[in-house]
């Protein structure tokens, strides 16, 4: 064989069984020397450990608001494997300690951080030349912006603002919502869209996000269109029938129509003590009713699918009844359609 091709065909299989090394060697990278780098292939790794030849340097640890401002008096631990340091920020938000080399992991007393504040920072790297850590603490009070809205608790909620001002509030929504702003310059944003008032009132009705389990949170804005201050009320109510909503019975039967999508909640008042009997005659029912204990228990019976459901109730008790259908009806082409459910109540 030429020599020329022997030593061409030496240098594959040197190269070859190197690569195969590497990768041997490789199924556990190792960083002993501390560089981010593989010691066996050189590719990028961190094992997190410190590097035996790594001396104490001396930090300053610094606490500070995402705006900045220095924090005083925060508690924080430093964990590194079994070593644990307690540690609380000075009067200027600062803590010096000598460490050794490696990563620590930080654990915050959140009763010394302030009211709406929650930390961004959780462990650092310690190494040669590291001389300060900034620890960051978010300031999460609401102040009206787009990243910090208002929170709506309450039905109804007076609002001021100054002309060209927007504020951002959140709702929780499990069900649907009615926005109202009663003032004709208010303008309410949401998703992009803006509702401009119409007989002075800006309206919205803000869907629950079919992707979402439970209850979600969304954001909308009113802004003042006019070049006066105003205040105005803001509204906010659930739909009639839903379980923030739900309908007063004044009678001892109704009528609904619903489909397997949808429950329709009524509230009734028991008018004597008993055994309080809810009867229908559509098998395609499920119907509960709830009854809630003073230790806010509550108790429920159902019907799915029979024709009756009974619950030991005492006069005055406030009675939950939530209507909805086991399947929806079908019709000749086995499409689905909303069914009728017809329901009385009963005590004895």
């Amino acid at each position: 064989m030429n020599k020329k091709y022997l030593w061409a065909l030496l240098l594959i299989l040197t190269l070859a069984l190197s690569l195969a090394s590497c990768e041997e060697k490789c199924k556990a990278h190792v960083d002993a020397d501390d560089d981010h780098l593989c010691d066996n292939c050189g590719a990028e790794y961190d094992d997190g450990d410190e590097a035996p030849d790594i001396t104490t340097v001396s930090v300053t640890i610094s606490v500070k608001l995402d705006n900045g401002d220095a924090l005083a008096d925060v508690k924080f631990t430093l964990t590194r494997g079994e070593k644990i340091i307690e540690l609380t920020s000075g009067q200027d938000g600062t803590v010096k300690i000598d460490l050794e080399g490696g990563i620590y992991q930080i654990d915050y007393d959140y009763e010394s951080l302030p009211e709406y504040c929650s930390p961004d920072t959780f462990g650092f790297r310690v190494e040669e030349g590291t001389s300060a850590v900034d620890l960051t603490i978010v300031d999460n009070k609401p102040d009206g912006s787009a990243a910090k809205p208002f929170f709506i608790s309450e039905n109804e909620t007076e609002i001021t603002l100054a002309p060209d001002q927007e504020l951002y509030f959140m709702l929780r929504v499990s069900t649907a919502r009615y926005i109202n702003v009663y003032n004709a310059a208010a303008v309410i944003g949401f998703d992009g869209d803006s509702y401009a008032a119409k007989d002075g009132v800006a309206s919205l009705v803000i869907e629950p996000d079919e992707n979402q389990m439970g209850v979600a949170n969304s954001v909308f804005s009113v802004k003042n269109t006019s070049d006066t201050e105003f205040t105005a009320l803001l509204e906010v109510t659930a739909p009639s029938g839903s379980m923030e909503n739900p309908i007063e019975l004044t009678e001892n039967s109704a009528t609904v129509t619903v489909n397997c999508d949808t429950v329709v909640y009524y509230t009734w008042v028991a008018t004597a003590d008993g055994m309080l009997t809810l009867t229908t005659d559509n098998p395609r029912n499920s119907i509960y009713l709830r009854r809630v204990l003073e230790n806010d228990v509550p108790v429920d019976q159902y019907t799915n699918g029979e024709l009756s459901a009974t619950i030991e109730v005492a006069e005055g008790d406030v009675i939950t009844i939530g209507v909805s259908a086991i399947e929806a009806g079908k019709d000749d082409e086995n499409k689905d359609y909303d069914i009728e459910i017809s329901f009385e109540l009963s005590i004895e």
